[in-house]
C-alpha cells in the first residue's frame, strides 16, 4: 500500500503540463524575448512558453522544464542569496535547478523551494507588472510567492528532458543583471487579479 502523495510527487509524476500563475497578478510565468529570463506575462493557455512540466528528480525534488525549449528553471550563476534571478538552463547536475513544492497559506496554491538555497520562487518588487523578473528569497508569506498550477486543456505534451549533465563552472555565462534591486519583499494582501485563459484547474487535495 502506498503513501498519499506530497505535493512535489502530485505535480511531478502525472504527464500533464502546466500554466504556473501567481497568486497575487494573476499572470503567468514565462519566458523573455530573448529565450532566457524567466517574467510574468498575460496568461495564455496556447503560448507554450508559458508550459511547465515537472519532473521527478532525487531526494523528493523535481525540476520545471519549459515545454517550448525543453530547458528547466534555473537559479542564474547557481545563487543561493537574496536576489538571485531565474532563467531556462540547459538541465544539469545542480541543486538550482531542484525545487520542492510547498502547499501555501492560500488554498489551492503552492511556494516552490530552491534546492540549493532553501528560498522561495519570488516576484522581483512585488511587480504586478507585465514582464516582471523572477528571484529567489527568504520565505515572508507573501502573495507574490504564493503559485497556482493549472493544467492546460490542450497543452503540448513537453519534450523529453535528456539527462542532467554536470555543471561547469567555466562555461556558465550571465547573459544578464544576476540580482534584483535591493528592496525587500512585504506580504501583499490584495487577491490576485482573475485570469481570462481557458484552463482546467488541477484539483487539490
Amino acid at each position: 500500500m502506498t503513501g498519499r502523495k506530497n505535493a512535489t510527487q502530485k505535480f511531478a509524476s502525472n504527464g500533464k503540463c502546466y500554466q504556473i500563475l501567481s497568486r497575487q497578478s494573476g499572470k503567468a510565468i514565462g519566458v523573455d524575448e530573448d529565450g532566457t529570463l524567466l517574467i510574468m506575462c498575460t496568461p495564455d493557455p496556447s503560448a507554450l512558453s508559458q508550459s511547465w512540466k515537472l519532473e521527478t528528480a532525487e531526494d523528493g525534488f523535481c525540476r520545471i522544464f519549459n515545454t517550448a525549449s525543453g530547458k528547466a528553471v534555473d537559479v542564474i550563476n547557481g545563487g543561493t542569496g537574496n536576489g538571485a534571478w531565474l532563467h531556462q538552463w540547459p538541465p544539469c547536475d545542480a541543486d538550482s535547478q531542484l525545487w520542492k513544492l510547498e502547499p501555501a497559506s492560500s488554498r489551492g496554491c503552492y511556494r516552490f523551494l530552491s534546492k540549493a538555497s532553501g528560498k522561495c520562487m519570488d516576484i522581483v518588487d512585488i511587480s504586478s507588472e507585465e514582464g516582471a523578473h523572477l528571484q529567489i528569497w527568504d520565505s515572508l508569506d507573501g502573495e507574490n510567492q504564493e503559485w497556482k498550477l493549472v493544467a492546460i486543456t490542450d497543452g503540448a505534451e513537453a519534450p523529453k528532458a535528456t539527462a542532467p549533465k554536470r555543471r561547469r563552472s567555466s562555461t556558465r555565462r550571465n547573459t544578464r543583471q544576476t540580482t534584483a534591486p535591493a528592496k525587500a519583499n512585504r506580504a501583499l494582501k490584495q487577491p490576485a487579479a482573475e485570469s481570462t485563459a481557458t484552463l482546467k484547474p488541477e484539483k487539490t487535495e
